[in-house]
């Protein structure tokens, strides 16, 4: 009886410290939610209707939060594909920053508004970073105090700042540390509950966060793992129960994961999607988006107290985003971390601090890119990192941004700042400064300077104002989601700008979230050409691109014709009911000729307010698509190369040159058959004699074969067009080119066509 009641004792009061437990890790979430919500206090007092100023990015992670379910439990298909986008070809998004798990559990918030769901995800993930930091650092310390300090640093670091401007799936890195924790429990106890907790967290990482964060998990894990072989403690991993617990961890991430993984899969196989992954994963591309060595010295611009600095030298480290290039390890938290190495040198010889000193100095290491760069991009050493070695293993090099591998020097910097933290709070000077509450005081103090050295304090004034913006949708674009039946909808501009490339084609896929319906173009982390061309081809989507850079009203195309029955045919083949202008891409002047433009072309718009105006094409498209011949390019004139003066303007000799490398094609619509249709075109050759063949529909049927030199000729050819769409191909070959060569071989102007009965 007395056992009884001494267990019953025990149990209740193992469950009592338990909930105690709890309620003080509840607590910490709220302190890192209420610094959160005071920090952003923009979002805060908005929270429905404004998010941060993250460019296009930001509109289109709100658009992925909404096409998880929407594509789930609406369509009831994979995420991983769209018809929506890019219509009518439409776009794998198995590269896409798609945070799968960030839109099912914002679901019921998106009830609210996009931006709402977007903002507690946001708030969210910096809690949980600081929550789940805590939780490592308590575990490796034993001392709270310094593990708050260990979850500001990573929760506020001046890289989770910079990435959660725009790059949800970068806020949400909470995961990584509660792997972490669970690894090393996972390496040091046999029970299996850590392997589970463990394949758990790296599914949230990959999932919550991108599959580039799963990536770099698993380097971290390989790089731990290679620490403790290489040491003493080899013997933690090298045991049956370590290897039961890796194999448990494993199999939970397969089996839980499989939904994603085979989804990625075949989308990888069947879509293309890894060549257009492997398109940006280039050595040159990987050094615009690695860190500099003055990236983890120089404080972020994402700090107001620094964001005024516009002195070249300063603002070129971080050039051409520092979103992605803002690595800044801070006073506070450095001389905290160096305090650790100093007295577990003195007392253990890094016992305790050696791991994350490796981990620290490899990621540092990959974080620099394939070429050690000090200072800005072009100014890169030569001297190869350790990433150079790392891009030559297949798949792993999909992480295109090695900038993004300063996320496990953050962890590690946190928990060498925690360790020092302990040292400080147990220094007897210290503590002889005041008996009472000297962690706490100390604590308040160190987390003051902490917040102030990364974000400082968001006031009121431009800052402010340029760091977040309003999301909120245009009431046009919600009525048209009440249009009956099934049609395309295009919004210009809908191709990437130069100054803000992913602003307006991300903010009319936003939009899209009101409408439902499938449209032109569109905004996808990995494009591939093919997507963009869809888009390229129509006349309008390139003049109004144009238009907005300030380049005027043109459309480079080699070929004489009337626009207007290009764009009618084009607009016509791909369904689109409904043209939309986003207002704030264009000037007064540039927007009141796409204005007039449009408004010959469609008639008055049927919607426009301050901030967008739609058009109807249906009367347009109902009495002149279709009706006359028309030939357009199947890829834009790529100018800026040879004889241009700029790169959107020719010189006269040349006005409406077409630059061909080895072969060409352009689409000609006839509305009916037509047997006496007849091509006139000018042509040259570059460098040599060159032999032109002009193929018309398939390989065989050669309509013209044609000899060039370096001096411009005129040529007449005679063909017949069957009814809709024929294909032209311009075929150029020399001795001086091969078929692999993409030097340019040839040029066209002045094509005209003329059909008579």
């Amino acid at each position: 009886m007395e056992d009884a009641l001494a267990q019953n004792n025990a149990g209740q009061i193992d469950g009592h410290l338990r909930r105690t437990k709890y309620v003080g890790y509840l607590k910490v979430a709220l302190i890192y939610l209420a610094i959160t919500l005071i920090l952003f206090w923009p979002l805060t007092i908005n929270i429905a209707n404004t998010v941060v100023n993250g460019g296009g990015d930001v509109f289109q992670t709100m658009w992925n939060l909404w096409w998880v379910n929407y594509s789930l439990f609406v369509l009831h298909t994979s995420p991983y594909f769209t018809n929506l986008l890019y219509y009518p070809i439409g776009a794998s998004l198995v590269t896409q920053t798609l945070t799968p798990l960030a839109g099912i559990l914002s679901a019921p918030f998106q009830l609210v508004s996009m931006p709402f769901a977007y903002n507690v995800m946001f708030f969210l993930d910096f809690a949980l970073s600081g929550l789940f930091m805590y939780l490592l650092a308590d575990h490796i310390t034993g001392n709270k105090y310094a593990a708050f300090i260990a979850g500001l640093i990573f929760a506020l670091s001046p890289m989770h700042i910079a990435q959660a401007y725009g790059h949800l799936d970068w806020t949400g890195i909470e995961f990584l540390p509660l792997y972490l924790l669970f690894l090393i429990k996972m390496m040091k106890q046999k029970d299996l509950k850590y392997a589970i907790g463990a394949g758990i967290s790296f599914l949230f990482i990959s999932f919550l966060g991108d599959i580039e964060q799963g990536i770099i998990t698993v380097v971290m894990t390989f790089f731990i793992l290679l620490f403790y072989l290489s040491t003493k403690r080899r013997s933690i991993i090298l045991n049956a129960n370590f290897a039961k617990s890796l194999g448990t961890m494993i199999l939970v991430i397969l089996l839980l994961g499989s939904p994603f993984f085979l989804s990625i899969i075949y989308g990888i196989t069947n879509q293309g999607a890894l060549a257009t992954a492997s398109q940006q994963s280039s050595i040159q591309y990987n050094e615009i988006w690695s860190q500099s060595v003055f990236s983890y010295i120089l404080p972020s611009q994402f700090n107001n107290q620094f964001h005024g600095i516009a002195t070249s030298a300063y603002g070129s480290i971080f050039y051409p985003d520092p979103t992605e290039r803002t690595a800044y390890l801070g006073i506070i938290a450095s001389v905290l971390a160096l305090i650790a190495i100093f007295y577990d040198r003195k007392r253990e010889k890094f016992a305790k601090s050696a791991e994350w000193i490796f981990l620290g100095i490899v990621f540092f290491l990959l974080s620099l890119g394939p070429f050690v760069q000090f200072t800005t991009v072009t100014a890169t050493t030569g001297i190869p990192s350790l990433y150079y070695l790392y891009s030559k293993i297949p798949l792993f090099n999909l992480v295109r941004e090695p900038g993004r591998f300063d996320l496990v020097v953050t962890v590690a910097l946190s928990i060498l700042a925690a360790m020092g933290a302990k040292e400080l709070f147990n220094h007897e000077r210290i503590r002889g400064i005041t008996k009472l509450k000297t962690e706490q005081y100390l604590t308040l103090a160190l987390g003051f300077l902490i917040i102030i050295e990364y974000v400082g304090i968001t006031t009121p004034g431009p800052f402010a104002s340029s760091m977040f913006i309003n999301a909120q949708i245009p009431r046009g674009y919600q009525e048209l989601g009440s249009v009956q039946g099934n049609f395309t909808t295009m919004i210009l501009p809908d191709l990437p700008n130069v100054t803000n490339p992913a602003l307006y084609t991300g903010m009319s896929e936003y939009y899209q979230t009101a409408f439902k319906k499938q449209m032109v173009g569109g905004y996808t982390s990995r494009t591939n050409y093919t997507q963009s061309l869809t888009v390229e081809v129509i006349p309008i989507s390139l003049s109004s691109l144009y238009l907005q850079e300030g380049y005027g009203f043109i459309y480079p195309t080699p070929i004489i014709e009337n626009i207007s029955d290009v764009n009618l045919l084009l607009l016509a083949y791909y369904n689109v009911h409904f043209v939309g202008v986003i207002r704030s891409a264009y000037n007064v002047s540039s927007l009141s000729t796409l204005y007039v433009y449009l408004t010959s072309l469609f008639g008055l718009p049927v919607y426009q307010d301050n901030t967008t105006i739609i058009f109807s094409t249906a009367n347009a498209l109902a009495s002149k698509a279709g009706s006359n011949l028309v030939a357009y390019t199947t890829s834009p004139w790529i100018p800026g190369i040879s004889l241009c003066q700029s790169p959107y303007s020719c010189n006269s000799t040349l006005s409406r040159m077409w630059w061909g490398s080895n072969a060409r094609s352009i689409m000609v619509f006839a509305p009916t058959n037509e047997t006496n249709v007849t091509m006139a075109f000018s042509a040259l050759s570059y460098a040599g004699p060159t032999s032109l063949q002009v193929i018309l529909n398939n390989p065989q049927n050669v309509v013209a074969s044609e000899q060039l030199n370096q001096t411009q000729r005129n040529f007449s050819v005679k063909m017949s067009l069957q009814p809709g769409l024929n294909e032209l191909l311009f075929y150029g070959h020399s001795a001086l080119y091969n078929e692999a060569n993409t030097s340019i071989n040839y040029g066209l102007n002045n094509i005209i066509f003329n059909a008579t009965k």
